[in-house]
């Protein structure tokens, strides 16, 4: 059984400024912040740091962008995704890189309900992702048959 895996470190090598990761498939893997030339040693302080926060909760997108300056502005600004329908936009595209299928060469039952949830976040495609609140959710809900939405409480 392996140990404890040590949290990434940032040191310098060969004038850049790196850190060795392991990716959550287990292997590893090198990041590089560049040098002290490109940024100040701060800026790269800091945005290891963000970067880490971000890796920690999801790897995946953390790991998704070519440069973790990328990945921290993509990260950061949301304003990128204006509407629900371009944050579902994201969330298949996202789904079709993680969730493979079957080993039959169907689409696992995952995949198959975003395509359904698709269907039902149609008439609210255009609306910006901050307009689309508790009561758009629990109609999208109520009308996919798969949810099971609790009742509000009664007041006794």
């Amino acid at each position: 059984m392996a140990g404890k895996r040590k949290p990434p470190r940032l040191r310098e090598k060969q004038g850049c400024f790196v850190a060795d990761i392991y990716k959550p498939d287990g292997t590893r893997t090198t990041i590089s912040f560049g040098s002290a030339g490109q940024r100040t040693e701060g800026e790269i302080y800091a945005a290891f740091g963000k970067w880490l926060d971000l890796f920690n909760q999801h790897p995946h997108k953390a790991l998704a962008l070519k440069s973790p300056y990328e990945a921290i502005d993509a990260a950061i600004n949301c304003s990128t995704i204006l509407s629900v329908g371009d944050l579902f936009s994201k969330y298949v595209e996202w789904a079709g890189n993680y969730l493979l299928p079957l080993r039959d060469g169907r689409d696992c039952p995952e995949r198959l309900q975003i395509r359904r949830l698709g269907r039902f976040l149609r008439p609210y495609a255009d609306w910006r992702v901050p307009d689309f609140g508790p009561d758009e959710l629990r109609r999208v809900q109520g009308a996919w048959p798969s949810f099971s939405v609790r009742p509000e409480p009664s007041e006794k």
